[in-house]
């Protein structure tokens, strides 16, 4: 009885640590086992902690999808466990659970801002456009609003990597001894090994052909080296790795581009009789060329088709041009039902040519993108923000540019500052003889983000400008219906009370308030056309630069009425042709921004070469299909989908091979990277100086031999 009685004030006396202690020896005796070591508890933790958060954000982004891509970011998870693990595994315990804490914060919120930008913008975010992601900060509260509840559920896996760390020391005990010995020895070249392992296994999945989806033509050992299509990237890595990735590439910089063309493919050997085309300064140049790059581009560009003229050809010809991009205009606001608010807009969609099956895709900088594409039909380089980038850049192929050499007076106008763009720059290289930025032209406005300009006061400052000119050719941005729309505004107020009897909430309201601003704008175009006597004379080109991306899927869809949420179809947006001596036409082929200009062109009669231009003459004949930045494609048969990987079949579509699925993705795949190379190389200054050089050596020469002619004749008599 003493002995017992001993015992229980030993018991008594112990101290808090020692009986937790003594109760985590109780488990591991009753489990049988001393605990699982401390090092191997954490690798499997982060294991999955890093996997979930792949697998929530490919569901989150519809392609949680079973393939070889699945087991490659499984395997990306382990290794960059295994590295933490074996980092951290003998820091002191504090330091070493902040740093775990730290690096599994770090994955959440990378891969939340992701989803984030996605959402709102349409386009993930990487380092070469990092300062277009810092401009959220300008409608900071109007990102995180347009988070959709689901995306938070990231956080999850989160809480419960700190719940482990919290209760660790319960299940857990050291794996090494603290001093060197044989033992740790063993144990460290075993880790070395099981590292070497799962890289090895994980370059295997780069390498191995059945591990690539078949309709992929972006190789995955080339993504992994540079991340050129973020969708693709993180649709076959993760969001993680596509950091790591992203971080490397903007460091190393790109990898070459590289073009095979099919040597069946019909456009290397282009024949057309109604184009008087002469290649003699291209075949020079070809001749005497030496850089790699231009060499690929040469190649590249000079096989390409050239579209022979149509019944459209010239049917415009010599008519006044004014391009207006809208605002954050989608097809929505065209709705019959919305006639009686915006009464010229809808009469300028329903009695011109209308394209009705247009895309404006978003790209990294969404309304920059389609301004210069519509301009240049060139695809946007997607790791940066390429208007800003390359603002410096001469696009002598341009719209205005082209027009200008035709005795046109080109004008570009936007009433709104340099704040995103430097259009004071690059509209000067795009063929603008004269750009008017807001203060240029003396519009009002407030440097306040919610505030914007009124389109109306836009119309009647720049009016004046061209309107006097003998031919003119006029490039208009507005900005009235830009967003944000959950703050009280004064074009978001302005017109507000024309919707107060609709069942719309305050947001749609306010945007709509700010669209009638645009619809009060047009009709004063129109209106100042007519009184010079010059509306029959002028073509009016309408079309969005995206859609309102400020207004959540809901709102946005209840204002379309048609289904936005699949397929890219939240990206229609309108292109119109309009002249008040045209009859109503209907365009069913699929467009985008990059077939405005050689539209245009043919439409205006001018002399071009279809061949410079990646878009098309919408009235010519060819596969028509509208890309979108992570190469999707839509067309009259269906939606090829990046991140899925797969076709989706339009129900009553036309259908479609999948050896033609597979043509279709390697043409786009061709076209963005001899896209992009052009763009970093300046290739059209570069092409359009040689071929003027050309031209002028080749009228002195025949100025030379005229004279020399000239002269053996006089000497002759």
């Amino acid at each position: 009885m003493k002995e017992v009685k001993k015992e229980e004030k030993q018991k008594q006396k112990l101290s808090k640590y020692e009986k937790r202690k003594l109760k985590q020896k109780k488990l591991n005796d009753l489990l049988n086992m001393r605990g699982i070591p401390k090092f191997w508890t954490t690798h499997i933790v982060e294991i999955l902690y890093i996997f979930v958060i792949e697998l929530i954000v490919k569901a989150l982004l519809g392609n949680l999808i079973f393939d070889y891509a699945l087991l490659r970011i499984l395997l990306s998870s382990w290794i960059l466990a295994l590295i933490i693990s074996i980092v951290t595994t003998n820091l002191p315990s504090k330091l070493r659970k902040s740093i775990l804490i730290l690096f599994n914060f770090l994955i959440f919120l990378y891969a939340w801002l992701q989803l984030g930008f996605m959402n709102f913008l349409g386009a993930f975010i990487s380092l070469g456009n990092a300062e277009q992601g810092t401009k959220v900060t300008d409608y900071i509260f109007e990102f995180f609003c347009s988070y959709r509840p689901i995306i938070h559920t990231l956080i999850i896996p989160f809480i419960l990597t700190i719940i482990y760390l919290v209760f660790e020391r319960y299940i857990t005990r050291d794996g090494y001894e603290k001093k060197l010995d044989f033992k740790i020895m063993i144990q460290n070249l075993g880790l070395l090994v099981y590292l070497a392992l799962l890289c090895f296994t994980y370059y295997a999945t780069l390498e191995l052909d059945f591990m690539q989806n078949k309709f992929q033509t972006v190789s995955n050992k080339s993504l992994f080296k540079y991340p050129s299509n973020p969708a693709l990237t993180i649709k076959n890595f993760g969001t993680t790795v596509y950091f790591i990735l992203d971080v490397k590439g903007t460091i190393t910089g790109p990898i070459s581009e590289e073009y095979s063309p099919d040597s069946n493919d019909e456009s290397n050997n282009p024949v057309d009789d109604s184009r008087k085309i002469d290649d003699s300064a291209w075949d020079s140049l070809s001749k005497v060329e030496e850089d790699p790059s231009m060499i690929t581009l040469n190649s590249y560009f000079k096989n390409r088709t050239i579209y022979p003229t149509n019944d459209y050809t010239g049917k415009f010809k010599d008519k006044n041009l004014i391009v207006i991009m809208m605002e954050s205009i989608g097809e929505a606001v065209f709705h019959e039902d919305y006639k009686e608010y915006f009464p010229t807009l809808y009469k300028l969609y329903n009695e011109g040519i209308t394209g009705k099956n247009n895309y404006s895709p978003r790209n990294n900088c969404a309304t920059g993108e389609s301004e210069m594409t519509s301009q240049i039909s060139l695809y946007s380089i997607e790791t940066t923000c390429t208007v800003n980038t390359y603002k410096n850049n001469e696009y002598k192929e341009a719209l205005l540019y082209m027009l200008k050499k035709n005795n046109y007076f080109t004008s570009t106008y936007h009433n709104y500052t340099e704040l995103y763009y430097s259009r004071s720059v690059f509209e000067y290289k795009l063929g603008a003889s004269r750009y008017y930025g807001v203060n240029d032209l003396g519009v009002s406005y407030d440097l306040a983000y919610k505030e914007w300009p009124s389109d109306l006061e836009l119309m009647k400052k720049a009016i004046p400008k061209f309107i006097d000119q003998e031919r003119f050719a006029s490039y208009m941005i507005t900005v009235s219906a830009h967003t944000p729309y959950i703050f009280s505004s004064k074009m978001g107020n302005k017109h507000l009370s024309l919707f107060k009897d609709t069942n719309f909430p305050t947001n749609t309201k306010r945007y709509l308030s700010k669209v009638k601003e645009l619809d009060l704008a047009i009709e004063y175009l129109i209106k100042s056309l007519d009184e010079k006597g010059k509306l029959d004379d002028t073509v009016i080109v309408l079309f969005g630069d995206h859609y309102p991306y400020g207004l959540n899927d809901k709102d946005y869809g209840n204002l379309a009425q048609y289904d936005i949420k699949t397929n890219a179809e939240v990206d229609r947006t309108p292109f119109i042709i309009y002249n008040s001596a045209t009859s109503k036409e209907e365009i069913t082929k699929y467009t985008t921004p990059m077939d405005y200009t050689p539209t245009l062109l043919n439409l205006f009669g001018i002399e071009y070469d279809p061949r410079l231009y990646l878009g098309h003459d919408i009235f010519s004949e060819y596969t028509d299909y509208a890309v979108f930045p992570d190469n999707s494609w839509q067309s009259s048969a269906g939606y090829y989908s990046t991140s899925k990987g797969e076709f989706i079949p339009k129900e009553g579509g036309e259908s479609i091979s999948d050896e033609d699925i597979i043509k279709i993705n390697k043409e786009i795949n061709d076209m963005r990277s001899m896209s992009g190379l052009a763009i970093k190389k300046n290739y059209f200054n570069y092409l359009f100086k040689y071929f003027e050089e050309y031209e002028k050596l080749e009228k002195e020469k025949a100025e030379k031999e005229e004279k020399e002619k000239e002269e053996t004749e006089e000497s002759e008599e």
